[in-house]
């Protein structure tokens, strides 16, 4: 699903993630497909992501960002830089 939203331009958003453990996606390949959206819905539960992912998310909307809406209730933030969150 990552590798095809990176394909189709057209997508602009994924919903009915939450709840749904993303921690095995490679953390490059999460970053590059949800930094390309719009709308990035990510509700978990603690564990279901890896710092690492939510670090390269950041650091890669940090060049590219797309986002009109960005959900992020229940993710951890304490592993991503500070720098990056103040952008």
């Amino acid at each position: 699903m990552f590798q095809a939203s990176i394909r189709l331009p057209w997508l602009k958003k994924i919903l009915g993630l939450y709840k749904v453990n993303l921690s095995s996606v490679e953390r490059g390949l999460f970053a590059s497909a949800l930094s390309r959206l719009q709308v990035v819905d990510l509700q978990r539960q603690p564990g279901q992501l890896t710092a690492d992912q939510v670090q390269a998310l950041f650091q890669a909307l940090a060049h590219n960002c797309q986002q009109k809406k960005l959900a992020l209730n229940s993710i951890i933030l304490s592993s991503v830089e500070p720098e990056l969150l103040a952008i």
